[in-house]
């Protein structure tokens, strides 16, 4: 316990280092979110756009921006947005369900087939079947999401008409059904578990070889121990800790990587009003995806350390 307080503490500075830096890049770019929305109206004079400037706060000095941002966010209040003058949280409360069921359904189809992949690949190292579990590996670490995204789609839901290529239920649907859901959801939740599924197939075949090499689980095979107990009570065990490490970041590599399938597949999450906010500067938005996004990263690693102890009860934390 004392351990994760001392784990949640740091991560109070580290969070703040985040989003100083955020909020330092986002007003030094390019772009005036003032002129950007206010492009319908060319006629608008050189004053009220000084006015919008002073009632948005931009008029101030960078320092005092982000602590009167900061201000806010200690009351949880996230601001509102430039363009469509809601609250950030309201925005993203409406949002973030859907991308923690892309995420998270990605992470559930990505581990399990990972790990059997890179298990059965060290076992039967040397033939057809690991050459091409290797091949997978490469290609899933190395093919674009987008592309791949756009080329399911073409296949599935162009040519053989499958699943549908966009959204999150069928237009007209009323209410919630388990089954549509699940139908728009399973195109994009494969595209993003690729690349998981290809890191976590590559470690768990380099770590297995490693651990089947042990001079216990030779032991273990001449004792006559069948081979899946010796497998799953051994050597599955202990190949498992250096892919808790990678855990650690999954959730911040799944959020990142929704934003590219959620554009792909029109996908209404996280993602895709992060998009709309970096081609609007809409900083209010934006930083509060930040601060998301960044607490995921903290809260993933922390519970990675945690799981280690979990995992091998060699590990304790003191």
């Amino acid at each position: 316990m004392k351990f994760i307080i001392r784990r949640l503490i740091l991560a109070i500075p580290t969070l703040l280092g985040i989003t100083m830096l955020t909020f330092a890049i986002q007003r030094v770019a390019p772009g005036d979110p003032v002129r950007i929305f206010t492009y319908a109206e060319p006629d608008i004079s050189q004053e009220e756009i000084v006015r919008l400037r002073s009632q948005l706060g931009l008029d101030k000095p960078l320092p005092v921006q982000y602590l009167v941002w900061l201000g806010r966010i200690v009351r949880l209040d996230m601001g509102r947005s430039y363009t469509t003058h809601r609250p950030v949280t309201e925005m993203m409360g409406e949002r973030i369900g859907n991308t923690l069921t892309l995420a998270i359904t990605a992470l559930l189809i990505a581990l399990p087939m990972g790990i059997t992949l890179g298990v059965y690949s060290a076992f039967k190292q040397g033939t057809i079947l690991d050459n091409i579990g290797r091949v997978f590996a490469v290609l899933g670490n190395t093919i674009p999401h987008f592309w791949l995204g756009l080329l399911f789609i073409l296949v599935f839901s162009v040519h053989l008409r499958w699943f549908p290529s966009s959204g999150v239920s069928t237009l007209g649907r009323q209410g919630f059904d388990l089954l549509d859901r699940l139908w728009h959801l399973f195109l994009p939740a494969i595209v993003l578990a690729t690349g998981g599924i290809a890191n976590y197939s590559r470690y768990m075949r380099t770590e297995t070889l490693e651990v089947i090499r042990q001079d216990y689980i030779r032991t273990a095979y001449a004792k006559g121990l069948v081979p899946w107990v010796m497998l799953y009570r051994h050597a599955l065990r202990n190949a498992l800790i250096p892919l808790v490490t990678i855990l650690g970041g999954s959730l911040a590599s799944l959020f990142s990587g929704a934003l590219v399938i959620e554009n792909v597949f029109s996908w209404p999450g996280m993602g895709r009003l992060g998009y709309d906010a970096v081609l609007q500067r809409d900083y209010p938005v934006l930083m509060g995806l930040t601060v998301i996004s960044s607490a995921l990263v903290i809260l993933g690693y922390l519970l990675a350390d945690i799981a280690y102890a979990l995992v091998d009860p060699r590990i304790r934390h003191e």
